[in-house]
């Protein structure tokens, strides 16, 4: 309620093509302190956010971007990458299962060479799936970088939600992945050229996301905003819905934290097994593992009143409470006992 409150009550109503809106100022201006960046800007959607950021670090093709396999910016956007930035891409499948390292980063930079295109950018993202890319090792990889190549690479954070399809709606992941390992928004930043943060899903926000950069980056992408069709003209409604979410949004997601472990740790008890370790919001089942499908285990948890997607990931969301958490285990323990009884009603 205080959000749609905000939004009508408290936002500033300016145009912010020819001037600058007081209410998108003021969030971009917190965004950009708390990632420890000069600048930062509002875009319409996480997508824009990191298609912007890409376009405005790769500046002449042929160029090459280095990012996970599973990526936001790779897999779920459309092809943008190829359409707006001209660019090639080269993917990473971790041997670890969970995020990249340092020495596949080194592995598979591709250098100056006639014959190709060569590494500009490496993107990563976090979190990925639910799992934390640690700050450690995103150290490792920024200080290579950085050292390595003394800016001819960039390296890109993508904090957005990755393709979602939640039992609740799930948050932008970087605010989950820092409260996780318990470290400020900005050290994590400061590993980065650029970053985007997203507010939308997890965090409530109808629309919404911010990236961040120096001065001369956030204008320049400020000018491919306008380009993209991103400006908006009364941002301020929107701006206002982000602004609740940094204040008291943000502060409950470590309780969501607690929640997916605890219905990790009791579904384990009745047998379940997991496909991603439950570092955050995200519970991965492995259903290929009972032989039960998809739309089995979304039948299951509706004969409870349990709405979920037909697909193994429970997301754990600040609004979710402890009655549905107590449905969803009554489902998905019956699911298990018919897998054990075989008795199982395939959908």
């Amino acid at each position: 309620m205080e959000m749609l409150q905000s939004m009508f009550t408290t936002a500033t109503f300016t145009d912010d093509i020819y001037s600058r809106d007081p209410t998108t100022v003021e969030l971009e201006s917190k965004v950009a302190t708390l990632a420890g960046h000069e600048s930062a800007m509002f875009v319409p959607s996480g997508t824009m956010g990191n298609q912007l950021c890409l376009r405005t670090h790769l500046t002449q093709p042929p160029h090459t971007i280095l990012c996970d396999y599973r990526a936001h910016i790779y897999s779920n956007e459309a092809g943008a990458l190829a359409m707006i930035s001209q660019a090639m891409t080269t993917t990473i499948h971790p041997k670890n299962g969970k995020y990249i390292t340092l020495e596949e980063v080194k592995a598979n930079i591709i250098e100056e060479d006639d014959h190709y295109a060569p590494t500009r950018l490496v993107s990563l993202e976090n979190t990925i799936h639910g799992v934390v890319l640690p700050y450690s090792e995103a150290k490792r990889i920024s200080e290579y970088i950085r050292s390595e190549y003394k800016g001819k690479i960039k390296l890109h954070l993508d904090g957005i939600p990755s393709q979602e399809v939640p039992i609740n709606a799930q948050g932008a992941r970087l605010w989950n992945a820092v409260v996780a390992e318990n470290i400020t928004l900005k050290e994590y930043c400061s590993l980065f050229d650029s970053v985007s943060v997203c507010f939308s899903k997890g965090l409530s926000t109808p629309v919404g996301s911010v990236i961040v950069g120096t001065a001369p980056f956030i204008n320049k992408a400020r000018h491919f905003k306008k380009a993209f069709g991103g400006s908006v003209r009364l941002p301020g409604i929107l701006s206002a819905a982000c602004l609740v979410s940094l204040d008291q949004i943000i502060p409950r997601i470590a309780q969501t934290h607690v929640m997916a472990k605890q219905i990790a740790a009791r579904l384990e008890k009745v047998g379940y097994q997991f496909t991603l370790p439950v570092d955050t919001n995200m519970v991965f089942l492995d259903l290929d593992v009972l032989g039960v499908s998809e739309k089995t285990y979304q039948a299951y948890c509706a004969r409870e009143g349990v709405q979920v997607f037909d697909y193994h990931r429970i997301v754990v969301h600040h609004q979710t409470s402890q009655e549905g958490v107590e449905k969803l285990i009554i489902a998905l323990t019956r699911l298990m006992d018919d897998v054990k009884s075989g008795n199982v009603q395939q959908a």
